[in-house]
This record gives structure tokens, C-alpha cells and sequence, in this order.
């Protein structure tokens, strides 16, 4: 094998280990996290569905394990390569947790649950701080999305008389994890009817942190 072969084969080699090992850091946090964060399922609950649906990939395998697995929730995605698990269950939303990983010791870890029925709402938003050393710091939302500029960004968005009531939560808007290190905001039916408005925009992530105010920006679709 000639020296630039080997030297390509070293490189795809150390490629696949670190995606391993990063997927596999993922399913620890998931396992790690509090209880609080996760439906309430403690740990021996969440390695149970780590281990019949950590290959899950479409709605349909998470149905089939819920059918036939004795279990009362398992991953639609585990997307595991770019951080990224979706979870479902006996509750009509979803579940989502993304990782967005900054140092090797330092983690930004986001948990969002949608639930639906008549229309989606958000139901939790939140974000962890995580480090080997320290493990799970819960974030304040001012400290992680630029809040302020959302809703000055939606206000400019709105025309008379219609103005938008301040909610430091976030609370009217839905939220979606990407492979990527994005995030797509958008709001319900219920809110696009009474402000007559189709919301959509995203929330970019800041990859140097320490010169920033917040881990994201804000852009439009």
C-alpha cells in the first residue's frame, strides 16, 4: 500500500472513531440527563430504549418497536452522528434532544418536547451546560437564545393594531432541532391565525461562545 493510500486510510479510520465515540457520548447524555428533563423516565428506563431503538431512523420503526418491544417510548431518529435524538411515545408531540458539542469537555445539550392536540405548543424548552468534570448546569433561556432580538425580530413582523405579548419563555413559538447546528422557529396555527402571520426563521449557532452573549443568532429562512 503506497504512502498516500495508507495515509487516506489513517485519516477515514480516525474519521469513524471520533463519529463513534461522539455518538456514542450521545446516548450517555440522554442516559445522564435529570429525570425532569426526560419525561420523568429514570435511568434504567432510558437504556431500555437506547437499546431496542438506538438504530432507529423513520416514524415507522419507532411504531414498530412500540407494538412490538413492550416499551411505551422509543427513538424515531437517532441520528447519533450529528447529536441528535427524536423521541415519541404515549403522548401525541415529540421529543427532541440536540447536542452541540464546543470542546472536548464541553457540551451545549438542548431538550425540547412538543405536545399536539388541537394545535402544538411548546411544553418544554430547555438547555444544559455540560462538563465532564462538573457534569449538567441548567441554562437560563436569556443565557442561550438572543430573546430580546426574537421578539423585537417578530414585533417588526407584525403590522397594526396587532402587538406581541413579551414572553421571556418563548412560549408562543415551536422549535425544531436540525442535523445541522441550526434551529427552525416557527409558531402554530393558533398564532398565524390571530396575528396573521406565517412565522418562520432560524436561530444559528455561535460556534465561539466565549465572544458572545448568547450560543445563537438570529437569521431569516
Amino acid at each position: 500500500m503506497g504512502m498516500k493510500n495508507l495515509l487516506l486510510l489513517t485519516i477515514i479510520i480516525g474519521l469513524n472513531v471520533t463519529s463513534t465515540c461522539f455518538g456514542q457520548q450521545v446516548f450517555e447524555l440522554f442516559s445522564a440527563l435529570p429525570d425532569s428533563a426526560v419525561l420523568n423516565l429514570n435511568r434504567e428506563e432510558r437504556e431500555k430504549i437506547i437499546q431496542i431503538s438506538k438504530d432507529n431512523n423513520t416514524w415507522e420503526d419507532a411504531v414498530k418497536d412500540l407494538n412490538t418491544k413492550q416499551t411505551h417510548f422509543a427513538f424515531e431518529k437517532a441520528n447519533v452522528e450529528n447529536g441528535y435524538l427524536k423521541m415519541i411515545g404515549n403522548f401525541e408531540g415529540k421529543w427532541e434532544m440536540k447536542v452541540w458539542k464546543i470542546t472536548s469537555n464541553y457540551s451545549l445539550v438542548g431538550i425540547y418536547k412538543e405536545t399536539c392536540g388541537p394545535v402544538c405548543h411548546t411544553e418544554q424548552l430547555d438547555f444544559y451546560r455540560y462538563e465532564k468534570s462538573k457534569g449538567f448546569k441548567n441554562l437560563n433561556l436569556i443565557n442561550v437564545f438572543p430573546v430580546q432580538k426574537i421578539q423585537q425580530y417578530i414585533s417588526s413582523k407584525l403590522l397594526p393594531p396587532y402587538e406581541l405579548e413579551t414572553d421571556d419563555n418563548l412560549g408562543y413559538l415551536l422549535f425544531q432541532f436540525n442535523k445541522d447546528s441550526s434551529i427552525n422557529v416557527s409558531w402554530n396555527e393558533f398564532m398565524a391565525e390571530k396575528y396573521r402571520l406565517e412565522l418562520n426563521f432560524q436561530l444559528y449557532f455561535l460556534t465561539d461562545n466565549l465572544k458572545n452573549e448568547t450560543y445563537f443568532g438570529i437569521k431569516e429562512n
